[in-house]
C-alpha cells in the first residue's frame, strides 16, 4: 500500500468515523470501530516507511549507469505493455440496477490526487513543526465532497444509463446470396426498435419486477422455488439472466478503464432478499466479486451526502421517495450525528411511477389519433387494432418518455411519430398544464403513499410533521408538479433533488471505493 493511498485512506475515514459495514445498523448492529484513528496511525507508519525507502532508492540510483537504467526502463515498458491487456482495475465500481435502466459507476483516484499537486512530495504529508499541522491536516475538507470525484460511465452510445433489456437479435449473413444463413446473438441493453415486432420470448425487460413479483408468489406458496424465464425457445434461471445485465454494466466498465473489473457494489430493493441472492449467483457467474449489496435507499443517502458526519447538528429524519418505473418506494431513515443510517421503515406500492405516468401520456396520443383518423371506429375495435399494437406502443412510449423529459424544463413538447399506424403520421403538441393536469391522480397516489408511510410511525415520533430532510430519487421526480406537491406536504423538511437520477449509482460507486481502500488497509502490513 503506497503513501498516497494510505493518505487516501485517511482523508476519507474523516467522513466516515465507522466501519463501513455498520451502515447496516439492522444487520451488523452498532459496534463502533474508531476508523480514523486506525487510519491515522497506518498513515503515519507509511509515510516514515516512505521517507526511508526514498533515501535507499535515492543511493541506489545515484550508483545505477545509465545504460542499465535504459535497460530498465525498455524492461519495463515492455511489461506494462504486456500487462495492459490483463490488468486487473484496483478499485471497485457500482452499479445502480434498476427495473428500467442500469447505471455504472467507480471513484475516479486520479482526480482526487489531482486536487492535491503538494502529495507527491513526502515532506508535504509530515510537519516539521509541531505547531504547524501537517498537509494532510489541509486538505481533509475537500475530499468531503467526494461526489464530485465519482464518474458516470457512459456506454457505447454515449448514454449514462443502459436500458435493462435482454433480446434476440437474428442476422442475416451472405444476405441475397446462394450461401445466406441466419445466426441469433444475444444483445444487452439496447431496447427494441421502435418498428420492432418480437416473439414474447425474444425480449426480457422488467426483470427486477419479475423478481419481486416471483418473491411475492413464493412468500404466498411457501416454495423456495423461483420461476425461471422463458428466452428464446429455453428456460434460464433468475440469477443467469440478471448475470447477462450486470455482465454488460462490468463490459462497459472494462471497456472505459481498460482493465479487468474484479470488485463490485450494487444496488437492491430495501425489501427483498431474494433480489440481494439472485444477485450474488449471478456476480459469481460473473467472477465478480460483491464486497456488499446496497440498500437503494441507503446508497441514495450516500450519494446525497448524508453519510458525512455533523456534529452538534443532532439526529436527523429523512425521507426517501424514490419514483421507480413500476412502484414507489418510501423509507424513513434517521441518520445519526456520526452518519450512521438505521432504516425506520421502508414501504413499496405498485404499479406506481414512471411507467403509469408514461401510460397516461400514451393514451392521450392514442384518444388524439383517434380523433384524427378513426373518429368512427368504436372505442373497443380501436383498442384492439391499435391500442395494443405492440409496435404502435414501443412507438408512443419512447417519444413519449423523451416528452416527460422535455416538460419539466419546457412549458411544451412535440410528439412527433412517422408512420405510428397503418401509414399514419402522428404530431401532438401538449402542454404542461395538461400534462400535469392528466397525471395529478398519480401524483396524489405518490403524495399519499409518503403520508401514510409516515404517519404509521407517529407513535414513534416519524410523522411526516417531524421530518428533517426530504430525498428525491427518479427521474419522474424532476417533474415540477410532483417535486413542488412534496415540498408542499414536507413544508417543514429541506428538499434534496440535486441527484435524482444518479444518487444510486453514486452511492454505489463511492460505497465501493471506500471497501476497497479500507481491505486495503486492513490486509496490508508495513514491512
Amino acid at each position: 500500500m503506497t503513501p498516497h493511498q494510505s493518505f487516501l485512506v485517511f482523508t476519507m475515514a474523516t467522513r466516515y468515523q465507522l466501519s463501513f459495514d455498520t451502515i447496516f445498523g439492522d444487520d451488523q448492529g452498532s459496534e463502533h470501530l474508531n476508523l480514523k484513528d486506525r487510519c491515522q496511525t497506518r498513515f503515519q507508519e507509511k509515510v516514515e516507511f516512505s521517507q526511508k525507502n526514498d533515501q535507499k532508492k535515492s543511493k541506489a540510483s545515484s550508483k545505477a549507469t545509465s545504460s542499465s537504467t535504459e535497460q530498465a526502463s525498455s524492461s519495463s515498458t515492455a511489461s506494462s505493455s504486456s500487462e495492459s491487456t490483463t490488468a486487473v482495475f484496483d478499485g471497485a465500481i457500482g452499479i445502480d440496477f434498476g427495473n428500467h435502466n442500469c447505471t455504472v459507476a467507480y471513484f475516479n483516484v486520479q482526480h482526487l490526487l489531482s486536487s492535491f499537486p503538494n502529495l507527491n512530495s513526502s515532506s508535504a504529508l509530515t510537519s516539521s513543526s509541531p505547531n504547524k499541522p501537517c498537509y494532510a491536516a489541509t486538505v481533509i475538507q475537500p475530499v468531503q465532497n467526494m461526489n464530485s470525484h465519482v464518474v458516470i460511465i457512459q456506454n457505447e452510445d454515449g448514454a449514462h444509463h443502459t436500458p435493462s433489456v435482454i433480446k434476440v437479435n437474428t442476422i442475416i449473413e451472405g444476405e441475397g446470396t446462394d450461401n445466406e444463413k441466419t445466426r441469433e446473438e444475444i444483445i444487452v441493453g439496447f431496447p427494441p426498435l421502435p418498428g420492432a415486432s418480437l416473439a414474447p420470448d425474444q425480449v426480457v425487460s422488467d426483470l427486477k419486477e419479475f423478481m419481486l413479483e416471483d418473491e411475492e408468489r413464493m412468500k404466498k406458496e411457501n416454495t423456495e422455488s423461483p420461476e425461471r424465464i422463458a428466452f428464446n425457445g429455453e428456460e434460464y434461471s433468475q440469477d443467469y439472466m440478471v448475470s447477462l445485465l450486470l455482465g454488460k454494466m462490468k463490459n462497459i466498465a472494462e471497456h472505459y478503464l481498460g482493465k479487468k473489473v474484479k470488485k463490485a457494489v450494487i444496488s437492491c430493493p430495501s425489501n427483498s432478499s431474494h433480489c440481494e441472492a439472485v444477485i450474488r449467483k449471478a456476480c459469481d457467474l460473473l467472477d465478480m466479486k460483491v464486497l456488499t449489496i446496497l440498500k437503494e435507499p441507503i446508497a441514495a443517502l450516500i450519494g446525497y451526502g448524508f453519510d458525512l458526519p455533523k456534529p452538534n447538528e443532532g439526529a436527523r429524519k429523512v425521507c426517501v421517495i424514490d419514483v421507480g418505473a413500476l412502484e414507489t418506494n418510501i423509507s424513513i431513515v434517521k441518520v445519526a450525528e456520526n452518519g450512521l443510517f438505521e432504516m425506520i421503515k421502508s414501504e413499496s406500492k405498485r404499479p406506481l411511477g414512471g411507467e403509469s405516468i408514461d401510460q397516461v401520456m400514451i393514451q392521450m396520443c392514442l384518444q388524439e389519433f383517434k380523433r384524427l383518423y378513426y373518429k368512427n371506429m368504436s372505442e373497443s375495435m380501436f383498442q384492439q387494432e391499435v391500442g395494443k399494437n405492440r409496435k404502435v406502443q414501443n412507438k408512443l412510449r419512447r417519444s413519449c418518455e423523451n416528452a416527460k423529459i422535455v416538460l419539466s424544463n419546457n412549458q411544451q413538447a412535440m410528439i412527433e411519430i412517422d408512420s405510428l399506424y397503418d401509414g399514419l403520421d402522428f404530431q401532438f403538441k401538449i402542454t404542461r398544464a395538461r400534462f400535469e393536469s392528466s397525471v395529478m391522480s398519480i401524483f396524489a397516489s405518490i403524495i399519499e403513499h409518503a403520508r401514510q408511510t409516515a404517519d404509521s410511525l407517529a407513535e414513534q415520533d416519524y410523522s411526516f410533521a417531524s421530518i428533517t430532510d426530504v430525498v428525491l430519487v427518479g427521474g419522474s421526480c424532476q417533474i415540477p408538479k410532483l417535486r413542488d406537491s412534496i415540498q408542499t406536504l414536507f413544508s417543514q423538511a429541506k428538499v434534496h433533488d440535486s441527484a435524482v437520477e444518479d444518487s444510486i449509482a453514486i452511492g454505489c460507486a463511492i460505497q465501493a471505493h471506500l471497501m476497497h481502500m479500507y481491505s486495503h488497509l486492513m490486509n496490508n502490513k508495513t514491512n
